[in-house]
């Protein structure tokens, strides 16, 4: 940064130098709760996977021996408008309740799908803002902050010299009044 070494200067770098370090500590607290939060997903993910697995198994095991009861193209058409549907779009006091069964098994399973999607989703927005988050504080703490530490320092070295340059000149001034007044004195 190019900054002439004035006093307003100096206060304006100090003042932005200040607000760089709060944003960078406001930038830090952020990414600490996105990683918590991410952690957190995290972990919730995992476990719907898990349900999810779980509900893909015993929705499987009910269609088998309910392909065994009835006719397995029946089934196999209720486990396609199970995807399709939230209520039953079959007739049910025609069915038997193992077709029940097999449909709410296959609901069960497509909601957990749907939040796993959901979760992988949601754990992709938090990586890029963490990432985003990182690279800002980063930029804050190694370029910003120590471009402002750098300008003070040189403000600072150049109004004490011109404050010593100032001093110097004072006294001299005084040093020709005294002498001049001393001169006028002697005759």
């Amino acid at each position: 940064m190019d900054w002439l070494p004035t006093k307003r200067n100096l206060q304006l770098a100090k003042h932005h130098l200040a607000r760089a370090k709060q944003g960078h500590e406001l930038l830090e607290k952020k990414r600490k709760i996105i990683r918590q939060t991410f952690l957190c997903v995290k972990s919730t993910l995992s476990d719907v996977k898990s349900q999810f697995e779980n509900a893909i198994k015993y929705a499987n095991i009910l269609l088998l021996t309910t392909k065994l009861e009835i006719d397995a193209l029946k089934c196999d058409k209720i486990c396609d408008l199970a995807t399709d549907f939230d209520i039953p779009p079959y007739n049910l006091h025609e069915s038997s309740a193992a077709v029940d069964e097999v449909f709410f098994a296959w609901q069960k399973a497509k909601i957990l799908h749907r939040e796993r999607i959901a979760l992988e989703l949601e754990i992709e927005k938090l990586a890029l803002s963490l990432q985003k988050i990182s690279k800002r504080a980063a930029a804050l703490k190694n370029i910003i902050i120590p471009q402002y530490e750098g300008c003070i320092k040189y403000i600072s070295e150049k109004l004490e010299d011109q404050e010593r340059d100032e001093l110097i000149r004072s006294r001299l001034a005084l040093k020709r009044v005294f002498a001049h007044d001393s001169n006028k004195i002697i005759l």
